[in-house]
Protein backbone atom coordinates (compact mmCIF):
# COMPACT_ATOMS: atom_id res chain seq x y z
CA UNK A 1 0.00 0.00 0.00
CA UNK A 2 2.78 2.43 0.84
CA UNK A 3 4.65 1.63 -2.40
CA UNK A 4 1.50 2.37 -4.42
CA UNK A 5 0.93 5.58 -2.47
CA UNK A 6 4.54 6.65 -3.09
CA UNK A 7 4.17 5.88 -6.80
CA UNK A 8 0.95 7.87 -6.99
CA UNK A 9 2.64 10.76 -5.16
CA UNK A 10 -0.47 11.46 -3.11
CA UNK A 11 0.79 12.41 0.35
CA UNK A 12 -2.47 12.04 2.33
CA UNK A 13 -2.77 8.39 1.30
CA UNK A 14 0.94 7.81 1.86
CA UNK A 15 0.71 9.28 5.36
CA UNK A 16 -2.24 7.03 6.22
CA UNK A 17 -0.49 3.98 4.75
CA UNK A 18 2.66 4.69 6.74
CA UNK A 19 0.60 5.11 9.90
CA UNK A 20 -1.08 1.73 9.35
CA UNK A 21 2.27 0.13 8.56
CA UNK A 22 3.72 1.52 11.78
CA UNK A 23 0.73 0.31 13.76
CA UNK A 24 1.05 -3.22 12.31
CA UNK A 25 4.79 -3.29 12.94
CA UNK A 26 4.18 -2.24 16.52
CA UNK A 27 1.58 -4.98 16.98
CA UNK A 28 4.03 -7.53 15.59
CA UNK A 29 6.71 -6.38 18.04
CA UNK A 30 9.03 -4.75 15.50
CA UNK A 31 9.55 -1.56 17.48
CA UNK A 32 12.35 -0.12 15.33
CA UNK A 33 10.35 -0.54 12.11
CA UNK A 34 7.23 0.86 13.80
CA UNK A 35 9.19 3.88 14.99
CA UNK A 36 10.54 4.51 11.48
CA UNK A 37 7.16 4.18 9.75
CA UNK A 38 5.32 6.31 12.31
CA UNK A 39 7.89 9.11 12.21
CA UNK A 40 7.68 9.16 8.42
CA UNK A 41 3.87 9.12 8.64
CA UNK A 42 4.01 12.14 10.93
CA UNK A 43 6.35 14.04 8.60
CA UNK A 44 4.32 13.26 5.48
CA UNK A 45 1.04 14.06 7.24
CA UNK A 46 2.29 17.43 8.46
CA UNK A 47 3.59 18.33 5.00
CA UNK A 48 0.22 17.33 3.50
CA UNK A 49 -1.77 19.27 6.13
CA UNK A 50 -3.28 16.04 7.45
CA UNK A 51 -3.39 17.03 11.13
CA UNK A 52 -5.48 14.08 12.29
CA UNK A 53 -3.08 11.55 10.78
CA UNK A 54 -0.15 13.48 12.27
CA UNK A 55 -1.80 13.43 15.71
CA UNK A 56 -2.53 9.70 15.38
CA UNK A 57 1.10 8.99 14.49
CA UNK A 58 2.40 11.05 17.42
CA UNK A 59 -0.07 9.36 19.78
CA UNK A 60 1.04 5.91 18.61
CA UNK A 61 4.69 6.91 19.06
CA UNK A 62 3.95 7.53 22.75
CA UNK A 63 3.36 3.79 23.17
CA UNK A 64 5.96 2.56 20.67
CA UNK A 65 8.83 4.67 22.02
CA UNK A 66 7.80 5.09 25.64
CA UNK A 67 6.57 1.58 26.46
CA UNK A 68 7.65 -0.85 23.74
CA UNK A 69 11.14 0.61 23.29
CA UNK A 70 11.35 1.33 27.05
CA UNK A 71 12.31 4.98 26.59
CA UNK A 72 9.73 6.65 28.86
CA UNK A 73 11.25 10.12 28.78
CA UNK A 74 10.90 10.18 24.97
CA UNK A 75 7.43 8.68 25.28
CA UNK A 76 6.35 11.59 27.47
CA UNK A 77 7.81 14.01 24.91
CA UNK A 78 5.74 12.34 22.19
CA UNK A 79 2.69 12.73 24.46
CA UNK A 80 3.32 16.48 24.60
CA UNK A 81 3.71 16.57 20.81
CA UNK A 82 0.48 14.62 20.34
CA UNK A 83 -1.34 16.95 22.75
CA UNK A 84 -0.14 19.97 20.78
CA UNK A 85 -1.29 18.40 17.51
CA UNK A 86 -4.67 17.57 19.04
CA UNK A 87 -5.04 21.14 20.24
CA UNK A 88 -4.22 22.45 16.76
CA UNK A 89 -6.76 19.99 15.33
CA UNK A 90 -9.46 21.26 17.67
CA UNK A 91 -9.62 17.96 19.55
CA UNK A 92 -10.53 14.41 18.58
CA UNK A 93 -11.90 12.00 21.17
CA UNK A 94 -10.71 8.88 19.35
CA UNK A 95 -7.13 10.08 18.95
CA UNK A 96 -7.07 11.41 22.51
CA UNK A 97 -8.14 7.95 23.69
CA UNK A 98 -5.16 6.41 21.89
CA UNK A 99 -2.87 9.05 23.37
CA UNK A 100 -4.12 8.43 26.91
CA UNK A 101 -3.79 4.66 26.54
CA UNK A 102 -0.24 5.02 25.24
CA UNK A 103 0.67 7.41 28.02
CA UNK A 104 -0.81 4.99 30.57
CA UNK A 105 1.41 2.20 29.19
CA UNK A 106 4.45 4.43 29.67
CA UNK A 107 3.37 5.24 33.22
CA UNK A 108 2.89 1.52 33.94
CA UNK A 109 6.41 0.85 32.68
CA UNK A 110 7.62 3.50 35.11
CA UNK A 111 5.68 1.93 38.00
CA UNK A 112 3.38 4.95 38.27
CA UNK A 113 0.21 2.89 38.57
CA UNK A 114 -2.12 5.47 40.10
CA UNK A 115 -1.29 7.97 37.35
CA UNK A 116 -1.76 5.22 34.76
CA UNK A 117 -5.12 4.30 36.26
CA UNK A 118 -6.36 7.88 35.94
CA UNK A 119 -5.26 8.00 32.28
CA UNK A 120 -6.94 4.67 31.54
CA UNK A 121 -10.21 5.72 33.18
CA UNK A 122 -10.32 8.70 30.85
CA UNK A 123 -9.25 6.57 27.85
CA UNK A 124 -12.03 4.04 28.50
CA UNK A 125 -14.63 6.80 28.74
CA UNK A 126 -13.43 8.50 25.55
CA UNK A 127 -13.16 5.27 23.61
CA UNK A 128 -16.64 4.15 24.62
CA UNK A 129 -18.04 7.50 23.52
CA UNK A 130 -16.05 7.81 20.28
CA UNK A 131 -15.95 4.18 19.14
CA UNK A 132 -18.87 2.51 20.89
CA UNK A 133 -18.93 0.34 24.00
CA UNK A 134 -18.09 -2.90 22.18
CA UNK A 135 -15.13 -1.70 20.10
CA UNK A 136 -11.90 -3.75 20.37
CA UNK A 137 -10.05 -0.65 21.61
CA UNK A 138 -12.39 -0.55 24.60
CA UNK A 139 -11.50 -4.16 25.42
CA UNK A 140 -7.81 -3.28 25.14
CA UNK A 141 -8.29 -0.35 27.49
CA UNK A 142 -10.12 -2.54 29.99
CA UNK A 143 -7.22 -5.00 29.88
CA UNK A 144 -4.70 -2.23 30.54
CA UNK A 145 -6.91 -0.94 33.36
CA UNK A 146 -7.01 -4.45 34.82
CA UNK A 147 -3.22 -4.68 34.72
CA UNK A 148 -2.93 -1.30 36.40
CA UNK A 149 -5.25 -2.41 39.21
CA UNK A 150 -3.45 -5.75 39.52
CA UNK A 151 -0.08 -4.03 39.94
CA UNK A 152 -1.60 -1.98 42.75
CA UNK A 153 -2.74 -5.13 44.55
CA UNK A 154 -6.41 -4.41 43.86
CA UNK A 155 -7.12 -7.93 42.66
CA UNK A 156 -10.92 -8.02 42.93
CA UNK A 157 -11.23 -4.85 40.84
CA UNK A 158 -8.66 -6.18 38.37
CA UNK A 159 -10.63 -9.40 37.91
CA UNK A 160 -13.76 -7.41 37.07
CA UNK A 161 -11.88 -5.49 34.37
CA UNK A 162 -10.26 -8.67 32.98
CA UNK A 163 -13.70 -10.28 32.77
CA UNK A 164 -15.21 -7.25 31.03
CA UNK A 165 -12.41 -7.31 28.45
CA UNK A 166 -12.82 -11.06 28.02
CA UNK A 167 -16.55 -10.71 27.32
CA UNK A 168 -15.94 -8.06 24.66
CA UNK A 169 -13.20 -10.06 22.94
CA UNK A 170 -15.29 -13.25 23.00
CA UNK A 171 -18.16 -11.34 21.37
CA UNK A 172 -15.86 -9.96 18.68
CA UNK A 173 -13.48 -12.84 18.01
CA UNK A 174 -14.92 -16.00 19.59
CA UNK A 175 -13.77 -17.89 22.69
CA UNK A 176 -10.61 -19.38 21.11
CA UNK A 177 -8.97 -16.11 20.11
CA UNK A 178 -5.57 -15.34 21.74
CA UNK A 179 -6.88 -12.04 23.15
CA UNK A 180 -9.40 -14.01 25.21
CA UNK A 181 -6.54 -16.10 26.56
CA UNK A 182 -4.72 -12.97 27.71
CA UNK A 183 -7.64 -12.19 30.01
CA UNK A 184 -7.62 -15.73 31.41
CA UNK A 185 -3.89 -15.85 32.08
Amino acid sequence: ATAAARAAAFPPVLAEGLYLLGDLRSESGDTAAADEALREALDVALAAHQQRTAARAAARLVFVIGAQAARPKEGHQWARTAEALLTALGGDAEVRGWLLAGDAAVLIAEGRYQDAEARMQEAVTLRRRALGPEHPAVAGSLLTMANTLFYQGRYAEAIQQYQAAQVLWEQQHGPDHPYVGICLD
